[in-house]
């Protein structure tokens, strides 16, 4: 899984937002995967991130599949963030609510050349029953619990979803 941050206005509580959400995806994606009986290796997210500060062209790389090729993986899962935030549109920062705009892609290394184009997805947090107050919660509190429901809404795309995880227990 690789994660990077293209959002040139992230707020200071959002910042290396992208790691965090790496390995909040890589485990949310292994709970799953075991849950449904699914013989899955995912990367470690650390050893991602040393590629990626040994690499600093790794964006370059004449594709994702070159880069999954260095770890000797079956795919390569990339999500890029194009938008962050924690707080209502509006509110002077007084209420939480998460939003989240990515660009994803799934590369089989094999054939990198076949990759469908990205996906774009967008989330909100909380979204059915509106924004949190923020003398409700302190900003870590909500960041972990948001960046949690984006792994667990972008997990959902790479396998099926356990019964017991049939919906998301803070939405």
């Amino acid at each position: 899984i690789l994660t990077d941050n293209t959002d040139l206005e992230t707020p200071p509580e959002l910042v290396s937002a992208d790691r965090t959400l790496a390995e909040m995806l890589a485990q949310k994606l292994r709970d799953m995967c075991e849950a449904n009986n699914e013989n899955v290796t995912i990367i470690n997210p650390h050893k991602v991130e040393e590629f990626k500060a040994t690499h600093p062209n790794w964006r370059q790389e004449p594709n994702l599949g070159e880069v999954g090729r260095q770890f000797k993986a079956d795919f390569v899962i990339y999500v890029e963030i194009g938008k962050l935030g924690m707080y209502e549109a509006g509110s002077s920062q007084t209420l939480y609510r998460g939003q989240a705009s990515l660009s994803v892609h799934l590369v089989d290394v094999s054939k990198p050349e076949e990759a469908p184009l990205p996906r774009q997805i967008s989330f909100t947090y909380p979204d059915t029953r509106g924004p949190i107050p923020v003398e409700d919660m302190q900003p870590m509190e909500f960041r972990q619990k948001f960046l949690g429901y984006v792994a667990w809404r972008l997990g959902r795309n790479w396998t099926a979803i356990p019964i017991r995880e049939s919906y998301y227990e803070d939405e």
